[in-house]
């Protein structure tokens, strides 16, 4: 697990939006979600809506509140480590052609 508590909180997140998405959310992960929150983010305003959004959404339309959830992780993960593209492509160019994908010519 790791160390930095707001990836944890995201990870944690992504897994109960998971769950709610594929019929598979019980209160404990409902509960679980809450207890993470208060433990690791609870100064968080953003969090903070989107999990009480997901538990007031969750009993009614699991699959609705799970996407939610799931869009909320996505905008936070970026926000705290957004991504350069065109530093990952060059990153990841290959350098010599034999490294290109046959079936992508």
């Amino acid at each position: 697990m790791t160390q930095n508590p707001r990836v944890a909180f995201g990870l944690s997140a992504q897994t109960i939006a998971l769950k709610a998405r594929t019929g598979q959310l019980r209160q404990a992960d409902q509960l679980r979600l809450a207890m993470h929150f208060f433990a690791w983010m609870r100064e968080d305003t953003g969090a903070r809506d989107a999990v009480a959004d997901f538990l007031t959404l969750a009993p009614e339309d699991p699959d609705a509140a799970g996407l939610a959830l799931e869009a909320w992780v996505r905008a936070y993960a970026h926000e705290i480590a957004p991504v350069d593209l065109a530093a990952l492509e060059a990153a990841t160019a290959p350098d010599y052609s034999w490294q290109e994908r046959a079936d992508l010519k």
